[in-house]
């Protein structure tokens, strides 16, 4: 499953070259050219890296991050150099701050390491709820559950976004890949299996929740 990129610029020449680099190095990439497409994409997709600008119109890069308040890992990407700048940014959530014009190479570096640090959080615990990211164990009260790997992906995926919804396309499309040709039911399936299992393990079948007309989502308060 690769990671997914969000790119936002309104620069296109900026987003194309950062498009072309980052999907060479094998991610997902969305873009988008001002604060409000970004707040919308945040709010619909499971993106796990923001490469953020902050000179942007209609909803600028500071306003976006008051919206993501640190829940995304972002990287600025900014022409604005001013010691108050990076500092206000950090301060304001980002994880990281590059100033233009900046070296790929070190771009892709500086993504690279705010990815590895999300995976060194191997233990992912949802109140009794316990993920093993290294081991791929799935635990509730310390009785082991047996999951499939496509199981164990789709739990873990909604685990990491508590209180999103997804819908059966968007888990489809970040789970099996574009190049699915099944049936989008294939996730029904899964999902009751992933509750079955956690209800004879003693969990909450309901953790993994349904939401009408619209997808599932993970209902689990993060610990």
């Amino acid at each position: 499953m690769a990671e997914r990129i969000l790119i936002a610029d309104d620069e296109a020449d900026m987003r194309t070259l950062l498009t072309i680099a980052l999907k060479s190095q094998g991610y997902e990439v969305l873009a988008a050219e001002n604060g409000a497409r970004v707040i919308d994409l945040l709010r619909r997709e499971a993106v796990d890296v923001l490469i953020l600008d902050l000179m942007m119109p209609e909803v600028d890069g500071w306003q976006v991050l008051q919206e993501v308040r640190g829940k995304t890992p972002t990287l600025i990407l900014s022409a604005r150099g001013a010691v108050e700048d990076r500092v206000k940014g950090l301060n304001l959530g980002a994880s990281d701050y590059l100033l233009k014009p900046f070296d790929m190479r070190e771009l892709i570096a500086r993504v690279q390491a705010l990815l590895r640090r999300q995976e060194s959080k191997e233990l992912l615990r949802r109140g009794s709820l316990v993920l093993d990211r290294t081991s791929k164990e799935v635990r509730v009260e310390e009785q082991l559950l047996e999951l499939t790997p496509k199981e164990y992906e789709l739990l873990e995926f909604l685990a990491l976004h508590p209180g999103q919804v997804f819908s059966r396309e968007q888990l489809v499309d970040r789970l099996w890949g574009y190049d699915y040709t099944g049936e989008l039911r294939a996730v029904d399936t899964h999902i009751k299996k992933v509750r079955l299992k956690l209800r004879e393990a003693g969990g909450d079948g309901n953790w993994v929740a349904t939401v009408w007309g619209f997808g599932y989502k993970f209902e689990g308060a993060a610990t």
